[in-house]
């Protein structure tokens, strides 16, 4: 039997293209080593950090990286919702659901505790978009950036950068949870409609047509006490120039750098970051593991309630993968954006 990959096989210098990747077919194994795993694919995460994992890198830069550059050859690495369907790990037996860093290919072949490849148990209640979306990933990074980053406090104005976005949205709202006044920052009227009517967020701006540093100085004369950042560039610089005195910043990601090299080279006021002393923060997720359950549930509580909404764009076709991915730099897809590969058995 045999399976596909999505491997590099040419390093992008600015957006990612079909061109970049190649289409194999291989053979899944036919025995398993003690402590290996067998993994099928059922959902695919199209994260934007992917394209960042894809630049070259210096032997320093590889070491002071969470994951490693993608070697060229290899699978492209990305979050994946799996389930085990052959087993010689008694931690893990067939059937159980799994989110790892598998990446773009329908199968993998694991050791979890010899690779130390991190996985993550999956309750079967849970749907597994569910798992890759609001209460995975994306939804993970906006709890732990608000709670352990930047820790609101009612009546705050926290302000938000692709807040229509699967990270974004869920932040905002975590916002308004706690009590701040919210305003976000994407990219065109539908999207900041949706902000406004169908999530509750106080405030949208339409960076697209409207200046978002004059607008932050209308819309907060006070200042912003708090900035959850997705994007970096232009837009951290406007944020930056209209923070509050003892404001924080928490650095989630920077979508607009990724199809360049990773670095921000937005000019930065820091000598306002100097004298508001502001705090600025990066995080990962992964810096609070052991504290995920509790985070899932807190999230999962929420979106009962109906506090959290979020939505999914979820697609099929895994010869189709590079065109989709493209979609999360374009701005076209509309919420989580996933693949479906297969459905539990």
């Amino acid at each position: 039997m045999t399976y596909r990959q999505w491997l590099l096989r040419e390093r992008p210098t600015d957006a990612l293209e079909s061109r970049h990747l190649e289409l194999v077919a291989n053979s899944l194994p036919t025995a398993l080593k003690p402590g290996e795993i067998l993994l099928k694919a059922l959902y695919l995460h199209f994260a934007p950090t992917i394209r960042n994992w894809m630049n070259e890198r210096t032997a320093e830069e590889q070491e002071n990286m969470l994951f490693p550059y993608i070697a060229i050859g290899a699978p492209v690495m990305g979050p994946c919702i799996s389930q085990v369907v052959r087993s010689e790990n008694p931690t893990y037996p067939v059937g159980t659901i799994l989110f790892s860093m598998s990446g773009w290919q329908e199968y993998s072949l694991l050791n979890p505790e010899a690779d130390g490849h991190p996985v993550a148990v999956i309750d079967p209640a849970i749907n597994p978009a569910l798992a890759l979306s609001a209460l995975g990933p994306n939804g993970l990074a906006a709890w732990f950036g608000l709670a352990k980053v930047i820790d609101p406090k009612p009546g705050e104005i926290l302000v938000v950068s692709g807040a229509a976005g699967s990270t974004g949205s869920v932040a905002a709202q975590i916002g308004k949870i706690k009590g701040c006044r919210v305003i976000g920052i994407a990219g065109g009227k539908a999207k900041c409609d949706w902000l406004r009517d169908e999530l509750g967020i106080d405030e949208a701006i339409d960076y697209k047509s409207q200046s978002v540093e004059a607008e932050l100085r209308r819309l907060a004369p006070n200042g912003v006490d708090a900035f959850f950042d997705n994007v970096g560039g232009d837009t951290l610089s406007a944020v930056v120039e209209n923070m509050a005195v003892h404001g924080r910043i928490a650095l989630c990601g920077q979508i607009a750098t990724y199809n360049e090299d990773g670095r921000t080279r937005a000019p930065l006021n820091v000598m306002k970051l100097v004298y508001w002393r502001v705090k600025i923060q990066g995080f990962i997720m992964s810096d609070w593991w052991d504290e995920m359950p509790g985070a899932i549930a807190e999230l999962a509580g929420w979106i009962a309630e109906g506090k959290v909404k979020h939505r999914e764009d979820i697609r099929t076709g895994f010869e189709t993968v590079p065109q989709v991915f493209a979609e999360l730099f374009a701005g076209t897809n509309e919420g989580t954006l996933l693949m479906k590969l297969a459905d539990p058995d």
